[in-house]
């Protein structure tokens, strides 16, 4: 019995961990498919992108040159700079893990606010007690006395801190 309750729990941490990492594939496969284009214009201006950086020019060098080509295949100067960047620096699966917790963290933000309206008051009152009624230093000083050490970076209980 307890040997399936943990495998359930691990099974569990393991889907939950891996959560952003299944929200972040669809994410760079549409950020791929939509922002970047897959038409055949597309393809052939990022071949001729390509071509440019494998002959390694700069692509600045031949600003005209892939403008008239982008203009030619009907790409927006927009999609034709993002292709460029994506052949420059293309995006890895990692600069995606971000994208889904766009949409997790609405969703944990709803499911932990009982827990988090529960402990304001608990921590008012630790507050109260541990720091408003001087607990904290009360303790500390008593500690000092007892051991003969004075703990570091805690004032002088006398100069008023509170």
């Amino acid at each position: 019995m307890a040997s399936e309750y943990d495998v359930e729990t691990l099974l569990w941490a393991i889907g939950i961990l891996a959560l952003p990492l299944l929200l972040a594939l669809p994410a760079k496969i549409l950020y791929q498919t939509i922002i970047l284009g897959v038409g055949p214009a597309e393809r052939t201006y990022r071949g001729t992108v390509q071509k440019i950086l494998d002959s390694g020019m700069q692509v600045e060098q031949f600003r005209e040159v892939l403008d008239d080509e982008a203009r030619r295949l009907g790409i927006k100067p927009s999609r034709a700079k993002l292709n460029e960047t994506d052949l420059l620096y293309p995006l890895t699966l990692t600069h995606f893990l971000l994208t889904p917790m766009l949409f997790v963290l609405p969703i944990i933000a709803i499911i932990s606010l009982p827990i988090i309206i529960l402990g304001i008051p608990v921590l008012y009152i630790l507050e109260v007690i541990i720091i408003r009624k001087r607990l904290l230093i009360n303790s500390i000083n008593k500690l000092e006395t007892w051991f003969g050490k004075q703990i570091i970076h805690i004032p002088d209980a006398g100069s008023d801190h509170c």
